[in-house]
This record gives structure tokens, C-alpha cells and sequence, in this order.
């Protein structure tokens, strides 16, 4: 603390961003003393203010640490406190001042988030003007009355016709006193910023009445839903979305990832590990390549994050056939996108069963195919056509040491691949028979 400030230390500016959203949050919805509330700069503002206005500033980079020997805890010092103090005298109250740095790290991941960019503002002790956006919790409807302030206090530096610091996409401008909710919902307000990428999309459908003869049905779905988002995330990728009965996982959408649909294959072994282990098989998967949008879409006072695409219809499509078909997972391509069907160490995983039509100007054919548990024959089959696994695999198999077989094949990371990372191991399971 320093007097009436704190100075707060994360490992990572979106948790500094999180923490100052929920912060302000907190701020409006707490139950502030008549005395305090009876003051001009404190009044309520139905759905805007409430109480105490706390302006908050954010930067990021390296820091000197060095511990307090009376409190025991860490001081930091350096160019970047410095700045990070400056920064928040920058802010108004009810807003969060950012710089370049920081809102590059967190524009489009963090939600409830509406960004308006000030531009270069001059900061005592620095030689150069540092671009400086300013974010509000989207919850709390006060977007118009901080840009209202800040162009106040900074009159000849809010030009935002020139800064390069935000997207046209997400400049948000107050409407006009005369607005009404029509105009509010025209062109000029409803704003997107999605991008193409090619991704990896998971789909996993619940069979929500499998639940009905457990004892606490409720904890196990949030069990079974929480085991979900560990196993995409411990592969790298990133839950988007949880809806009903439904949860979708992307690889390479906002958190980029080399190899996506190698991590998506592990996923789904990671998931069937796991569900096997919780001993239930109510999860059914549909796994798809291809070209989507993503992003933020939404209006100047809300904004939401997205993925749009043929691959998410294809991934949600399969874990639909999945489920009436009681497999565990499907998996397809959009056409000219890799499928798994090509890795040579998924010989015994995956294998063909349908072809689909896509209802596109020109129909394409798909083929689908079905990720299975082989038997451990059918490696040893593999094994003796010597196409990828490592040496101990295939001596262990002249020898017809099948105990080590077993639990080779349930170790992850054991399966060697010539020129690609192994993401078969993934889809190892513990076997107890042949």
C-alpha cells in the first residue's frame, strides 16, 4: 500500500485485467454508508455508479524484486512501476488505463470488456507519450460517462480518428443526447471483430439421462463437465463454450497452437483416460479441421467471443451421431484440411465407417471416421509391420512380454514418430485383456 493506493503484482496482464474488472465490480455492488452515498461524487446512478470511483492503471514488463526484510514480502522497483503509477493517473474513476503492452496481451480474450482509446498521453518522467486505452466493466453501464470525463480531462490528446492502438472494431463512441434504441442498433454501434483461422474444433455431447440413477446427479454432470475443460486445456487448448448439455473446446483459436488437430487427438484420449476412470461413458465427441471465425461480436455496451464456421457445425454434427450411435468419438475434415485419419501411428485408432455430403453451392463429399480402442493384438500387428513404434515396443513383442506391452501403451509420450510429435499416446489406455 502507499497511502490511500495499492500497487498489486501479477505473473500476467490478463489476470491483472480480470482482477480490475471484478474489482470495479465489486466497487458498484458494494453496500456503501449513507454518509458516503449522500456525497455528489458518490450518489447513485441507476446501473452506472455507486459509491466509491476508483480509477485503476495497468502495465507490464520486467521488474526488479527485492524482499522487504520487515514484512517479508516482495517490493518491486524499476521503469515499469514507475510507469504502471503514471499509467493509473492517466485513468478516471470507474476505469482501468492500459497501455499498448497491456492491451495487446488481453484484447479479445478478456470478456465483459469495452475498450476506448485515449492515444499518446503525455506521463510525467517519460520521454515519449505512450498510447493509453482505457477499459470499463462492460456489466456496469458507464461507458459514456468515462469517455465523457476523460476527454475532459485529456481534450487535445482523445483523437481517435488517428490511433492506432485499438481496431476500428472496438472504439467505442457515445451516442448522440437525441439517440434512440433504433439508432443505437444501427451499423454505427453494432460492431465485430472476428478472424479467419484454421482451427481444431471439439464438440462433446453429455447424455444428461445416463445421470438419472446416480445418487447426486447434479455433482457428477459438474464433475464430469469440469473433467471436460481440464483434458482441453491440459492439451493446450481452450474451453469456448458450455451450453446445456453441450461443451466445445477449439485449438488454435485465441491461444495459438502449432500442430492443432495432433492436441485435439490427445484430447480425446486424455478424455476417454479420464472418463474411464470416473467409470462412465456419457460423454460422445465429434472432432473437425477447418477454416472459422472468431472473435468478439456485440454492440458498443456488450461484446461476446465467438467462433463461427463449418468446422463447429461438422464437430457439433458428429457428437449428435456419436451419441445416437453410442461411439465415443467422430472425426471428418472439412475438404483440403488434414485429417487424422493420415498420422500413421492412429492405424488401429481410427478407421473409416460413412461418407456425408456437405450442403455447400458445389457439394463435397466427406468421410467420416471412427476413433476406437484397438485390441492389443492389433498393435502387435502394428508392431510387426514395424511403422512407428520405438525399439522397446517391438523387442518387447518378439519376446511376448505383453505385461510390458500394456503398460507401454498406457504411458504416454512412449510412441516415436519420425517427423511428427507423438499424439497417439494420448489414446493409450491401461488394457486388462487381449
Amino acid at each position: 500500500t502507499i497511502g490511500d493506493a495499492f500497487m498489486v503484482a501479477f505473473e500476467a496482464p490478463i489476470e491483472a485485467c480480470r482482477f480490475c474488472l471484478r474489482a470495479q465490480e465489486m466497487l458498484y455492488r458494494s453496500e456503501w454508508p449513507q454518509s458516503l452515498m449522500s456525497l455528489p461524487e458518490c450518489c447513485e446512478v441507476e446501473g452506472a455508479w455507486r459509491g466509491l470511483r476508483v480509477r485503476m492503471g495497468v502495465h507490464c514488463g520486467e521488474v526488479e524484486i527485492e524482499e522487504n526484510p520487515i514484512t517479508g514480502r516482495n517490493d518491486y522497483f524499476g521503469p515499469t512501476v514507475n510507469t504502471a503509477a503514471r499509467v493509473e493517473g492517466a485513468s478516471v474513476g470507474g476505469a482501468i488505463a492500459v497501455t499498448e503492452e497491456v492491451l495487446r496481451e488481453v484484447n479479445g480474450i478478456v470478456q465483459n470488456m469495452a475498450v476506448y482509446p485515449l492515444g499518446p498521453i503525455p506521463l510525467k518522467g517519460l520521454a515519449e507519450k505512450p498510447m493509453i486505452a482505457l477499459l470499463v466493466n462492460s456489466s456496469i453501464n458507464r461507458l459514456h460517462d468515462v469517455i465523457r470525463e476523460a476527454q475532459n480531462k485529456w481534450p487535445s490528446d482523445c483523437d481517435v480518428a488517428e490511433n492506432p492502438l485499438v481496431p476500428p472494431a472496438v472504439i467505442q463512441r457515445p451516442p448522440t443526447p437525441a439517440a434512440t434504441l433504433q439508432s443505437q442498433l444501427t451499423k454505427e454501434h453494432c460492431r465485430t471483430q472476428l478472424r479467419k483461422s484454421n482451427v481444431t474444433v471439439m464438440c462433446i455431447n453429455l447424455s444428461l439421462s445416463s445421470f438419472e440413477g446416480y445418487p447426486n446427479p447434479a455433482i457428477d454432470v459438474n464433475n464430469i463437465v469440469v473433467m471436460i475443460v481440464d483434458c482441453i486445456e491440459r492439451s493446450e487448448g481452450v474451453c469456448d463454450s458450455v451450453f446445456s448439455s453441450t461443451v466445445v473446446g477449439t485449438w488454435n483459436c485465441s491461444k495459438r497452437v502449432h500442430g492443432h488437430l495432433s492436441y485435439g487427438v490427445r484430447a480425446l484420449g486424455l478424455l476417454y483416460n479420464a472418463l474411464r476412470t470416473y467409470g462412465t461413458h456419457n460423454a460422445h465427441c465429434g472432432l473437425s479441421t477447418g477454416m472459422v471465425l472468431h472473435g468478439n461480436v456485440g454492440t458498443a455496451s456488450q461484446r461476446f467471443v465467438t467462433v463461427i464456421g463449418g468446422s463447429v457445425e461438422l464437430a457439433c454434427a458428429l457428437s449428435r451421431e456419436a451419441k445416437a450411435h453410442s461411439t465415443f468419438a467422430l472425426h471428418t475434415s472439412m475438404p483440403g484440411h488434414p485429417s487424422a485419419s493420415a498420422d500413421p501411428s492412429l492405424k488401429y485408432m481410427i478407421r473409416p465407417i460413412d461418407k456425408w455430403v456437405l450442403d455447400t453451392p458445389v457439394p463435397q463429399h466427406i468421410t467420416i471416421f471412427e476413433f476406437r480402442v484397438p485390441s492389443l493384438s492389433e498393435f502387435a500387428t502394428y508392431a510387426e509391420d514395424d511403422s512407428g513404434w520405438s525399439p522397446e515396443f517391438n523387442d518387447a513383442f518378439e519376446a511376448g512380454d505383453y505385461t510390458f506391452l500394456r503398460k507401454y501403451l498406457a504411458t504416454a509420450g512412449k510412441c516415436v514418430l519420425a517427423s511428427a510429435e507423438p499424439i497417439s499416446p494420448g489414446f493409450c489406455i491401461d488394457y486388462s485383456t487381449d
